[in-house]
Formats: structure tokens, sequence, C-alpha cells
């Protein structure tokens, strides 16, 4: 038993001792190989950074990333207005941001504000609701404009609904209103029957909130005007008594082609003709009707500039009377061609510089003119194309 232990621990030993003699051969054989990292990774790079190169928290070569934002706002009604219901919530919900933003809110309802809500977190689908209340028995559309504008950073982002809105049976008529600009009565005077300013029919005082309907020149001023008392009543005052309002009464919106249709048929307008023009003074909207089946049936409508505040065109209705190829104005101007419908009143283009036939004056959507109604020169072409002379022109 001895001499087999014996035999072991010698082979135990003599492998030991063949394996330090392997491992010191190999030593000297690869005394000059390269131990490098390099080498010791299989020849990968490694990079060492220049410092010129390093910034603060940043790797070379490797751009630093951009977060951008692009906010958009969709905007949706719980229900639509009316007699019965005359409140609707408007939920407002933001997307296109990349993380957080602070903004300023502000709700309006046909361009007049009526709610803010300032330094507003939003992130991705934050959503913002608001109230929106209308006495339909005082409104001129079917549809109103509810609008959410966004400040941030010095940029603004708006979102837009129409909220439908049901007026009251056999209210079209009321439902469409005109401009309604407004006359400051200087001080209390006689209110006269005519604008010769002879017959008196009443007084007006200084605190009558009074409206323009017409006015009367002589020698290029204006002499007389025609106002509405607030009991819905009218006369003429001399106009050294008052002073019209600078103020733009007119509105971006316009009439659904519903409402359009309805108020000249339910008016009862006629015409010698297939034709019918309806401008209407608070949208600056031309409105073209032609006869079918024994009504009117909407087939367009155009942008115009009718008379400013202090040279309104005149309410009314009227007839095409006549055509001219052009009208030479008093400010070196001219305008062509031209559609009278009220002696001094017409379709007109937009004024002209005499001299270089330049456009003078390029305003369109709200009141510019001297009482005719401005329009687009390709709009008017396509009027004057279509349109005979003897037909009915609805100014309102």
């Amino acid at each position: 038993m001895k001499r087999v232990f014996g035999t072991i621990i010698t082979i135990i030993c003599l492998l030991v001792i063949a394996a330090a003699g392997f491992t010191l051969v190999r030593s000297f054989l690869h005394r000059n190989d390269d131990h490098s990292q390099e080498t010791l990774m299989g020849n990968a790079a490694v990079f060492t950074p220049d410092s010129s190169e390093m910034g603060a928290g940043n790797l070379p070569d490797q751009a630093p990333a951009v977060i951008t934002d692009n906010p958009e706002i969709t905007i949706y009604a719980d229900n639509a207005i009316s007699e019965e219901m005359p409140t609707t919530v408007v939920t407002a919900t933001f997307s296109g941001i990349s993380e957080s933003i602070t903004a300023d809110l502000t709700w309006y309802l046909d361009d007049v504000a009526f709610e803010q809500k300032p330094q507003q977190l939003l992130v991705e689908g934050t959503s913002v609701e608001a109230t929106v209340e209308l006495d339909v028995t005082d409104y001129s559309a079917t549809t109103a404009m509810v609008r959410l504008e966004m400040i941030y950073d010095g940029q603004t982002v708006f979102g837009e609904t129409g909220v439908p809105v049901a007026l009251p049976a056999g209210d079209t008529i009321g439902a469409v209103r005109t401009a309604e600009i407004p006359v400051e009565i200087l001080r209390d005077t006689d209110l006269f029957e005519d604008e010769t300013l002879e017959e008196t029919s009443g007084s007006v005082t200084a605190d009558d909130a009074c409206l323009v309907l017409s006015y009367e020149s002589e020698d290029g001023d204006m002499k007389a005007i025609e106002v509405q008392l607030p009991d819905g009543s009218s006369g003429w005052v001399s106009a050294k008594d008052a002073k019209i309002s600078e103020e733009n009464v007119t509105t971006d919106m316009d009439y659904d082609e519903e409402t359009k249709t309805a108020f000249v048929n339910d008016n009862g307008f006629t015409s010698e003709t297939d034709y019918l023009v309806w401008v209407n003074l608070y949208t600056q909207k031309v409105n073209v009707f032609t006869a079918e089946d024994g009504g009117w049936v909407y087939i367009g409508c155009y942008s115009c500039a009718s008379g400013k505040n202090t040279s309104p065109t005149t309410i009314g209705v009227f007839k095409y009377e006549s055509r001219s190829d052009r009208w030479d104005l008093p400010n070196d101007t001219y305008v062509e061609p031209v559609l009278v419908f009220n002696g001094g009143e017409a379709f007109t283009s937009r004024p002209y510089d005499a001299d270089t036939d330049e456009l003078a004056d390029e305003t369109m959507g709200e009141p510019a003119s001297g009482g005719s109604v401005r329009m687009e020169e390709d709009s008017l072409a396509q009027l004057d194309a279509i349109l005979p002379i003897g037909s009915t022109v609805v100014i309102y």
C-alpha cells in the first residue's frame, strides 16, 4: 500500500515539473510579442478624444439631439346650440408637443374673447375645456365659430371649430343682420322727416344710441344723416349735430347657404330677370341667386368692400340700371367696369391710379369706398358676365 501511494506522489510531482518547464519555454519564445490593448482586442480601435473636441457633457463628433415642437389644436363641441340647449362644452386637445410647453390660452366666440387661461402647462394629449353660451333668439348665423389661441415662446397657434346653431323656426329673416354703424348724437336736437331738414318729426337727445341708415351730401360734404333710434323708429338729423363712428362693425364670418337662401325667399324678393344679388354689409359678401321652381337658388358669393362708415352703401332694394366701361373719380383714380344700381352707387373694381394704372387701394372684406360696392377684378368680371340689366339688387 505504501508503495502505491509513493508512486502516485511521484507522478504528481513529475506533472508539476513538466508544466512549469513548458511555461518557461513558452515565455522565452514569445518574449518580443505585442501585448498592447489593440492586439488583445483583435486590433479594434480605441478612441482617445482630443481635448479641443471635448465640450461640456458632449461626446466628440456627436451632435446634440434637437427636440422641436409643432403643436396642433383639435377642437370639438359636445352638442349643437339651440333655444332649448343654449350652452355647449368645447374641448381642445393638443398634439405635436415633444415634451412640455407653457402657453397662454384665449378662447374666442365669433372673434370675441370670452375666456383666458394664462400659463397653462401642456404636454402631448392635454385637453382643456370651455363653456360656450348663446342666446339664439338674438343670433345671426346657423354656425358659431369657436377658436382657441395658444401663445408660447413668441409663437401663436390657432385651432377652431364651427358649432351648429339651431335658430328658432321661421326666424331666418331676423337671424341675418346688416352692418350696424353707431352714430353719436352730439347734442339734443330736432329729428326731421327727410334729408331736406325742413319738417320736424320729433326730437333726439344726446343720450340716444342711434345707428346710421343713410346720409345725404351737398357739394361733397355730408349734410344730413338718417338715423335709427333705440325704439326702431327713424328720422333725419343735421350732420353737424352727430358724429359717425369709425369702428369696423363688419365680420369675417359668413352665413351658410341655407340661411342665405331662406333670407331672400322668406323676404319675398322678386326680380325682372332670373337673377338676384344680395349684398350683406355685415359679412361684406355679394351673394348671387338664380330663379328655379318659383324660388331663389344660391349659386355663389364674392368678397367685397362696401362704403366706409362716413359714406355707407345705402340699404334698400334697387334695380341694376345700367353699365359703364369706366368711372373717373375725383381723386385721380378710376374704376372699371361699373354696374350701376342706385344712381351714384354701383358694383365696381377697386380703384386704379389714373397716371400709372396701378392699383390704388387693395382693401377687400371691409368698408372702404365712397358708397359703391368694390369687388376684385376677376369676381366683378364673372358678375358682369351673368347679371342682366333689370336684376334686383338687395343691400342689407
